[in-house]
């Protein structure tokens, strides 16, 4: 099933997510989609599949006829990919463990994965509270006083 979201196209298969590359004619796999803080925007990670720059198969690693082959079959599907505009709804379709930043559950950059609250909150822009725990209605749980 190929999904559109804010100008590209996603797809599922074989348990891999790939992204269709305009600039390479075909689909790439990434290693996940992620919401990058620095610039504000959703895109995908593709980690390992481009970390050698004079390999071979460069953004492709192992999944180069894979990725051929899948293009060749969902090439002419593109432009009637189904279209996804809330964000909330498009990180479930990905199926990846989410973060709760600010407001939401997100996929957080790896890049950007800090290791105390006071990081967080310098690159987040958040205030202390909000980093500490989920709002009560995420919980699944409402505390009340006892009335003496």
């Amino acid at each position: 099933m190929l999904v559109k979201f804010r100008d590209r196209v996603y797809t599922k298969s074989n348990g891999k997510l790939l992204v269709w590359d305009s600039s390479w004619t075909n689909f790439r796999p990434c290693e996940k989609i992620v919401w990058n803080p620095l610039t504000k925007e959703v895109e995908p990670f593709y980690g390992q599949y481009v970390s050698e720059i004079f390999d071979r198969n460069y953004g492709y690693g192992d999944l180069h006829d894979f990725c051929v082959e899948f293009t060749d079959k969902f090439v002419d599907k593109i432009a009637s990919a189904s279209e996804i505009t809330d964000i909330d709804q498009f990180w479930r379709w990905t199926d990846q463990p989410l973060t709760w930043i600010g407001d939401r559950y997100v996929v957080v950059h790896p890049c950007t994965e800090m290791q105390n609250k006071e990081e967080y909150r310098r690159v987040f822009e958040l205030r202390r509270k909000t980093l500490k725990r989920l709002p009560r209605t995420f919980r699944g749980t409402i505390r009340t006083k006892r009335l003496p």
